[in-house]
């Protein structure tokens, strides 16, 4: 994060690291993740609405087409394709996610909802 105050970026920096390093030993020992402080500070009622919120976007979420999701779901694999595979594969990385993006490009609006009804206006 850039405060401009180089005292203020190295305590960001050593409290995100620490963060990290506690969430790492607790993958590594099977522990369940606690959630951050803000959160786990939070009152039922924030928790709640926050909850209600997140269930709407999932809601709306629902209202997508198909290809839109084929679309996504090929850009995201042609992002994982260069860890999975050796060197020699690694063009399909460009491929799927030109693909994708071509599949999503030209599927934005083949839903039958209206922009109201998705929310846009």
């Amino acid at each position: 994060m850039k405060t401009g105050n180089p005292a203020l970026e190295e305590m960001l920096r050593k409290q995100q690291i620490k963060r990290c390093d506690e969430l790492r030993r607790a993958h590594e020992l099977g522990q369940p993740m606690q959630p951050p402080e803000p959160i786990r500070k939070a009152s039922i009622i924030d928790k709640v609405t926050l909850l209600y919120r997140t269930t709407r976007i999932i809601r709306t979420m629902k209202k997508s087409s198909w290809k839109t999701t084929v679309g996504g779901l090929l850009i995201a694999a042609g992002q994982a394709v260069p860890s999975l595979l050796p060197p020699a594969w690694h063009w399909l990385s460009g491929t799927f996610t030109g693909l994708g993006g071509i599949v999503l490009g030209m599927a934005a609006r083949d839903n039958n909802v209206s922009s109201e009804a998705a929310g846009v206006r």
